[in-house]
């Protein structure tokens, strides 16, 4: 077997088709309105002039207010309504939806890509013994003081600090990139040789 794919030369271009290539007759695209600002929540919209009936395009406009009374999604002025709980169903038989999700309930997810780039502040601040006699050092206590700003998942950032003090103690304490002088050969290539830190070197 041997040759290029005869569609590769559109790929590597970017030129793929994709699902926003694709139309349809009488499909219907849903914009959503929201805050541009990280954090923040609308408290109030203007959709009277995009709810007129003058207004080109636009078949609905739906607000929070009026899926949750409805129960359901319809087109103002039609006999089309779709219930929540079909969209539910809908949504989970296409073939594209892993089977692990199948059996579990529908959630949506919503991404915040900010113009600008924040980074996060701290100080860590460690006691550790070191045995005179073999030079073995143990950290026995620690204090770790950031700066995070608003929380989204308290449960994420929690184990996002302990990931960064143990690879900060790991890095300082044990890692070690080991080669041959003379060949270059890496002697520090698996878990065998190389020490990632464990729990009993972490302070209680």
């Amino acid at each position: 077997m041997g040759g290029a794919r005869v569609e590769d030369d559109r790929f590597l271009g970017g030129l793929g088709r994709f699902v926003g290539n694709l139309s349809a007759d009488g499909a219907l695209v849903a914009h959503f309105a929201r805050s541009p600002v990280a954090n923040r929540r609308i408290t109030r919209l203007d959709i009277a002039a995009a709810r007129a009936a003058a207004a080109p395009g636009v078949h609905a406009v739906l607000t929070a207010e009026d899926v949750a009374a409805a129960g359901a999604f319809s087109v103002a002025g039609t006999d089309m309504r779709v219930e929540l709980s079909e969209i539910v169903r809908w949504a989970k038989a296409q073939p594209s939806l892993p089977a692990e999700v199948r059996h579990e309930p529908l959630c949506g997810l919503r991404r915040f890509d900010g113009e600008a780039s924040t980074f996060p502040h701290g100080c860590n601040v460690f006691e550790q013994d070191v045995d005179p006699e073999t030079g073995a050092v143990r950290v026995v206590a620690l204090v770790s003081v950031d700066d995070l700003g608003r929380e989204m998942s308290p449960a994420i950032v929690d184990g996002q600090l302990h990931g960064a003090i143990t690879q900060g103690i790991g890095r300082a304490l044990h890692e070690r990139v080991v080669q041959d002088r003379t060949s270059g050969q890496l002697l520090s290539g698996s878990c065998l040789d190389y020490a990632l830190p464990r729990a009993a070197d972490l302070p209680p």
